[in-house]
């Protein structure tokens, strides 16, 4: 699993994660995508209560919500149905052969076989204390954290925190394990 820019039928596709088989699209979903995922959850459990909806945690906050109102069911089972059939959709074209390119905000297609693109392969993020972000949301209570682009999960898989330096040292410790 590498990052790379990817030039395909004219095209130039930046800073996309590339994967090739089923243990880095389960890894990916382990961690990078059932973050969104977590967020997401978060966001629709807060709009639920507040009915702020100026801002996305992830794509897939939008999505579960247009499906629910549209089958008239919870937010909540949209979202871990959706999370199941991408993780599904992955793992077959995986088993067909296929690459997977995914972007930051999790979207992706698949590269078939048949399929010659250009990569231009990125080196590996190092990241600093520089690179921490905490964040809080207008009118929101708690605090969020990301390294980069990646999104702090400690290690009770905590994703927001109730104070800023909490979210920071919570920031600190994950960074060790990048």
């Amino acid at each position: 699993m590498r990052r790379a820019n990817i030039k395909m039928n004219g095209l130039m596709y930046k800073d996309y994660l590339v994967i090739e088989d089923l243990a880095d699209v389960l890894e990916y979903h382990k961690v990078e995508f059932s973050n969104k995922v977590k967020l997401s959850k978060e966001e629709i459990e807060e709009r639920a209560k507040t009915w702020y909806k100026s801002h996305d945690a992830s794509n897939l906050t939008n999505v579960a919500e247009f499906t629910a109102n549209f089958h008239e069911t919870n937010p909540l089972d949209e979202l871990t149905m959706l999370h199941a059939k991408v993780m599904c959709d992955q793992f077959k074209d995986i088993l067909a052969d296929k690459k997977l390119a995914i972007n930051k905000k999790g979207g992706y297609f698949s590269i078939k076989p048949s399929e010659s693109p250009e990569y231009e392969w990125l080196s590996e993020y190092k990241f600093t204390s520089e690179d921490i972000v905490i964040s809080k949301w207008p009118g929101g209570s708690h605090f969020y954290a990301k390294i980069g682009t990646i999104d702090v999960v400690d290690k009770d898989g905590n994703v927001k925190w109730n104070a800023r330096w909490e979210a920071r040292k919570a920031a600190v410790d994950f960074l060790r394990t990048l």
